[in-house]
């Protein structure tokens, strides 16, 4: 699990890890990617995120392409890497997108949060990113509301993109999910009987599945 989200980049926190290494590290050619890697809870490996973002970090095309090389060179010691990218438009945000071979979008029932996917999606086509599939992940939401969110999204990239997208599940609302951060446990160990445990469980089983058809030896990088 790679933290490149240059905004917000808690998941380290969140797992309650040191600060040591991170990204920034990275794109500033101080260490490489196995240098800040970190043994993260349930067995998963995490690359932290920029602990101090306002320290100066570079960000030209050459300290974009060497992550973007140490990224892949994780394919030979993982089955999947997973790349959370934040909310932003970043250009490294852009470079993972055009690099990954699948994208999750996560999004919400509300209005603008729906809207905010769409334009990502659009964002990732128009930059002549071409993943295998781009999928949709709606958070805070009943079965209903998932369904319905998501056949808003699918039909208009079909309609003014041409480009189709797979629903990977939903997760429901559920406090405990932000207790289980608070104490740097993970809900699918802290509660792992939990239905949004259990959704997450649903969520990357399908992630796994829908990635297995074009896996290859190259890097599965998941943005």
């Amino acid at each position: 699990l790679v933290d490149v989200d240059m905004e917000k980049a808690d998941i380290a926190a969140m797992c309650n890890l040191p600060e040591r290494g991170h990204v920034g590290d990275i794109l500033s050619a101080q260490r490489d990617i196995h240098e800040v890697l970190e043994a993260g809870p349930g067995g998963i490996q995490i690359a932290p995120g920029v602990w101090a973002p306002e320290h100066e970090i570079p960000f030209t095309e050459r300290s974009q392409q060497r992550l973007l090389k140490q990224i892949h060179s994780l394919g030979r010691h993982a089955d999947i890497v997973l790349i959370d990218t934040g909310s932003g438009a970043s250009a490294t945000a852009r470079h993972l997108w055009t690099a990954a071979t699948e994208v999750t979008v996560v999004t919400t029932p509300d209005s603008v949060s729906v809207m905010d996917s769409y334009a990502t999606i659009k964002r990732i086509v128009s930059i002549g990113a071409d993943p295998a599939m781009i999928h949709v992940v709606v958070n805070r939401a009943d079965v209903a509301e998932a369904t319905e969110v998501f056949q808003r999204i699918r039909q208009s990239c079909l309609r003014f993109l041409g480009k189709e997208t797979g629903f990977l599940g939903f997760v429901p609302r559920d406090d405990g999910v932000v207790a289980a951060a608070q104490l740097g446990e993970p809900l699918v160990l802290a509660a792992p009987e939990a239905d949004t445990a259990k959704a997450y469980q649903d969520i990357a089983a399908a992630l796994v599945t829908a990635g297995a058809a074009v896996r290859t030896s190259s890097t599965p990088a998941i943005a």
